[in-house]
């Protein structure tokens, strides 16, 4: 007669579960495997009818029963994964109707067939062929504004992505301007086209708060708009100093003649700064000056072909500055470098303006330049060739940012070869008009100013309604306030409006006796300073107990700024304590800073901060980075395990020092440790055990096929799994490794938390939880079914008792750290989407975050103190006490554990081979319905969630009657 005896179904299942499952599963493997070798390779559906929300598929595969069939969905020119497709229907005929698509997207299908509900029971087709919804209706979407930013007082620059939905071939962009005071309700656009990505807007109001809007148009019309504010830079405090003065070069001298504040030459108040002692020497054979601003210098190329260094003030001139130039024909001053471009016979020469040490950007053009302008803000220098096929080219600088005289001292190689930008043989000058980001060049043929984009992709005519045009030969030109003026040599010009006609005119000057050799505007809108326009990047606040390291990248390139353009800014960063909801704590923290890092000290423990950075220039701010947030360690000396290829296993800290440990004789792919010793697995997926202190290591032999770890340390136990023959958690001792089944499962990771005796381990869809005897399994998270998203690892958060799962992953004191696929170690906090590198190794394989409070032992209680693995009850112990029809068997209580439950497992065997299974936190079970004086055997274990004692076992009567 069997007799169950206050069993519960959860203990049952823990002991059959093991050869049930694996024989289920086994069942399941060869079932799986019978329909994939009838269906061999499953062909790709195809296009059969096509709408613009809704399509059907054509799939003639092999039809099996009993699967389950799904549709995914692959959307082209995405970041997204394959994902499944619940609006499906599949029709006996082969045919699959798929529903609630998006308009003229790009798409790719497969069909999933679903054998068995077993891991990896599942059997894809081919993918389909790229397949576009028709188009319908307007853009769903707008552009997505990528950067909006003030470059400079008049500009403002946008650039931005298309829409992911447009539903329809794009034609064009259009972009609105609104101002954003009351007062200034105009609203002005531009189109711009379908494969346009950037635009800059010019001649706005300084200080001026602009609304920009992008919206995107199809053939059926508009869609939703993208907006975003944008202030545009102050001007600039300019002084009387700054008074607008013409340099212009005639005959051997050199003159100012001031401009006025209705931008007209004043004749009367202009001097002579120069005027060479041999009047034989004439200036205008070699046609151009240039001005250095800042200095008060201005470069001049005399009859000779030689450069010369001339004071604005004309007390001091350096003649010949450069002997080695010949033929000297046009000049350009860099004034962020301290530097002169000279464009002389084939070549450019780049000269420092303090010393003869020039050297050759280029060499071998088709002619002499006959101008030359640089834009060391944005990065590049101008020339002009003259003859057919030939006209304006653009050469970016240097690509370290280095420019001028740094660049020419240390090489002659350029980055990229010149470009023509603009195929025209009727120019002969360029002017770059630096505040409204712009080039201006005269079409001698058509009589018209020119304005382009500073790449010239996009160019047209500045002004068509001109009365007697006079752009003819013209070598040099200056604007001021959108006011020309311009020279042929022999006549000089100005260009004036005219409110009557509507029309603008151009008007001769008659100041002194020709020829006009050179012009150059003396004006800090001629030589601006740049100031930054858009903020640095934080990439890195790495925060110990009790500073951080902070190291943020310079403000990035606006979209038409090419490598060499000039970014020596300097920094400030803001620190301040906080909450973490966003109260202020502390007092605010301002450093100045020239590198692109700083170590911030005297930071309290475990507390938030937020840090943000701005650059500057002489010219001014630019505007904040966004807060990185970070949390200072709650303890010093956390130390990072890592183990690199060539089997090495070291230690980092946080802050990179590096100390080696071992070099083993194979890789170890994963890693655990606990005091000195560091559990390690090789690349064979064999266990080793080595000691930092004796460094030496062993193997645990009874450990075969070894996955992932993970160490108790209340129990002193190792867990493990083998996800790739038998499926199965295990845990061994590491004395005897002993092992003994725990659950059935494909785990990937395994995680511990000692303290509360629970095990947590990852399957590629599912985050589960045990008791670490494996009682009482819970699934936490899985993803969405068939998706491209699997968990690959898992880490445990027991500061808010959470457990993660992503790649590589571990927590300590409020920061998640991970090593990405570049094999990259980063740490970033738990509560934020901010991260910072802590390695970039490329030989990394894995590592282990370790400080002694990460194993812990329960309140109050040492290492020494607490004991978690009963001992074996004593025969002796053992007795029955009562009647027979109803007794009890007895036992002393277990007292050697100090730290969780005790349970005690029965087994009762009578005569008639009945076993009776009990878990018992009592020291006593009541036994009921056998007969009087009945043989028993009994067997009783003591057991916690940690481990469990040797089984005793004696023969027993049931009382007489």
């Amino acid at each position: 007669r069997s007799i169950l005896m206050n069993t519960t179904g959860q203990h049952l299942f823990h002991l059959y579960v093991r050869n049930c499952y694996q024989g289920c599963m086994a069942a399941l493997d060869v079932y799986y495997q019978g329909i994939k070798k009838k269906l061999r390779t499953v062909p790709a559906p195809t296009l059969h009818s096509l709408g613009h929300s809704s399509l059907t598929l054509s799939w003639n595969g092999y039809v099996p029963q009993n699967v389950t069939y799904k549709a995914q969905k692959l959307v082209l020119d995405s970041n997204s994964g394959w994902e499944l497709h619940g609006e499906a229907t599949f029709r006996p005929n082969g045919n699959i109707d798929l529903f609630n698509l998006r308009p003229y997207v790009a798409y790719k299908f497969r069909i999933l067939i679903v054998v068995t509900s077993g891991a990896g029971h599942v059997i894809g087709s081919q993918p389909s062929g790229k397949i576009t919804t028709r188009a319908h209706g307007v853009p769903s979407t707008g552009p997505r504004i990528i950067s909006l930013s003030s470059p400079t007082s008049q500009t403002i620059a946008v650039t931005w992505s298309p829409p992911p939905f447009p539903n329809g071939r794009l034609l064009y962009y259009r972009i609105y301007l609104q101002p954003g005071r009351l007062e200034d309700h105009n609203l002005t656009w531009i189109d711009l086209p379908w494969n346009a990505t950037s635009w800059v807007a010019g001649h706005l109001r300084a200080s001026q708060k602009y609304l920009v809007s992008i919206t995107a148009w199809n053939y059926e019309g508009e869609g939703p708009r993208s907006s975003r504010d944008v202030v545009t830079r102050s001007p600039g405090n300019w002084t009387t100093r700054d008074a607008p003065l013409l340099i212009l070069a005639s005959g051997n001298k050199i003159l100012t003649v001031a401009i006025n504040n209705s931008t007209q030459l004043e004749p009367q108040n202009s001097r002579i700064i120069y005027e060479h002692p041999d009047k034989t020497r004439i200036i205008y054979e070699t046609e151009d000056i240039s001005v250095h601003l800042r200095r008060r210098q201005i470069l001049a190329a005399d009859s000779t072909g030689s450069v010369s260094l001339i004071s604005l003030s004309g007390n001091s001139t350096a003649f010949n500055r450069y002997p080695e130039v010949k033929n000297a024909r046009a000049v350009s001053v860099d004034w962020m470098s301290d530097s002169v471009y000279v464009a002389s016979q084939d070549k450019i020469y780049n000269c420092p303006l303090a010393k003869d040490q020039c050297a050759i950007v280029l060499q071998g053009l088709a002619g002499a330049a006959t101008d030359v302008e640089v834009d060391p803000i944005n990065g590049y220098f101008y020339y002009v060739l003259n003859g057919e096929g030939q006209g304006l080219y653009r050469v970016p600088l240097e690509t370290t940012g280095q420019t001028g005289a740094q660049m020419a001292v240390q090489t002659s190689l350029l980055p990229a070869p010149p470009q023509l930008i603009i195929a025209t043989s009727d120019i002969s000058s360029v002017l770059i008009d630096f505040n409204n980001v712009r080039l201006y060049l005269v079409n001698s043929t058509a009589g018209t100013m020119m304005v382009a984009s500073l790449d010239g992709f996009r160019i047209e005519s500045l002004q068509e309604k001109i009365a007697s045009p006079s752009f003819d030969q013209v070598s040099s030109i200056v604007v001021l306030n959108q006011t020309f003026i311009w020279t042929d040599k022999q006549r000089l010009h100005m260009e004036e409006f005219e409110p009557q006609l509507q029309k603008y005119r151009h008007s001769e000057l008659m100041l002194f006796k020709p020829p006009y050799t050179g012009m150059s505007l003396f004006h800090p809108v001629a030589q601006p300073l740049p100031a930054p326009s858009t903020s640095p990047d934080i990439t890195d606040a790495v925060f110990s107990r009790d500073h951080a390291v902070v190291s943020w990248n310079p403000p990035p390139l606006l979209h038409y700024q090419g490598q060499g353009a000039w970014r020596d800014w300097t920094y400030q960063l803001q620190l301040v304590k906080s909450s973490g909801e966003g109260d202020i704590l502390d007092e605010l923290q301002q450093y100045d800073v020239s590198a692109l890092s700083l170590t911030l000290t005297n930071l309290t423990p475990d507390s938030v901060y937020k840090v943000k950075a701005r650059a500057r220039s002489e010219a001014g701010f630019g505007p904040w980075s966004e807060e990185f947030i970070g949390r200072t360690l709650k303890y010093d000396d956390v130390i990072i395990l890592m183990s690199r290829y060539g089997g090495k296993i070291l230690e980092k800290n946080i802050d990179g020092t590096e100390i080696s440990l071992a070099e083993l004789d194979l890789d170890a792919t994963k890693i655990d440790w606990h005091g000195d010793m560091i559990l390690w697995l090789s690349d064979s997926e064999v266990l080793f055990m080595y000691n930092r202190t004796t460094q030496q290591s062993h193997e645990l032999t009874e450990v075969h096929a070894a996955s992932c770890l993970a160490y108790d340390w209340l129990g002193h136990k190792v867990y493990w799994s083998n996800d790739k023959t038998v499926s199965t958690i295990h845990r061994s001792n590491l004395e005897d490794g002993r092992h003994d089944f725990i659950c059935q499962t494909k785990a990937i990771d395994i995680a511990i938390d000692a303290v509360s005796g629970r095990l947590y381990w990852a399957t590629e869809l599912s985050i589960e939880t045990s008791y670490l005897n494996g009682n009482e399994r819970l699934e936490m998270f899985s993803p969405q079914i068939f998706s491209d998203r699997k968990i690959v690892s898992l880490t445990l958060d027991l500061d808010s008792g959470k457990a993660s799962g992503i790649s590589s992953l571990q927590h300590f004191s409020h920061n998640f750290y991970w090593q990405t696929e570049q094999n990259t170690l980063t740490s970033g906090s738990s509560y934020n989407n901010f991260s910072s590198v802590i390695s970039s190794d490329e030989d990394l394989l894995c590592f282990k975050v370790t400080h002694p409070v990460m194993h812990s032992f329960p309140s109050n209680m040492s290492a020494s103190k607490v004991k978690v693995i009963p001992a074996s009850i004593e025969s002796s112990d053992l007795r029955i006490e009562g009647v027979w029809s109803k007794f009890n068997l007895t036992w002393l209580p277990q007292t050697e554990v100090t730290y969780g439950v005790v349970f005690y497992k029965l087994f009762i065997e009578a005569l008639n081979n009945s076993k009776h299974v009990v878990n018992n936190k009592d020291h006593f079970f009541e036994v009921s319905g056998f007969l009087p004086y009945t043989q028993l055997v009994v067997s009783i274990q003591p057991l916690t969630y940690w481990g469990y004692a040797e089984a005793t076992t004696i023969s027993l009567r049931t009382p007489t009657s």
